[in-house]
């Protein structure tokens, strides 16, 4: 028998395990751009990096253009 290697004896791993990843100082301070995405595809949380490598001709972003919207939305 194959065993799916997601499923813990609790049932499925899942991604927002109660973890708040706007909080985490490991996260925010990554020197590579870095998102989260909901399973359906929206922003949770990106960081300063990503924000930097996203700017268009010298307009500044911030988490408040990304958060809560999607991919498609933003593009």
């Amino acid at each position: 028998m194959v065993k799916d290697s997601t499923e813990t004896t609790s049932g499925p791993i899942q991604a927002t395990s109660g973890i708040r990843h706007h909080d985490d100082p490991l996260f925010a301070c990554l020197p590579f751009p870095a998102a989260l995405v909901d399973e359906a595809g929206v922003f949770v949380v990106v960081n300063d990096a990503f924000l930097e490598s996203v700017a268009v001709g010298g307009r500044s972003l911030n988490q408040a253009d990304f958060i809560g919207r999607s991919l498609g939305d933003v593009v």
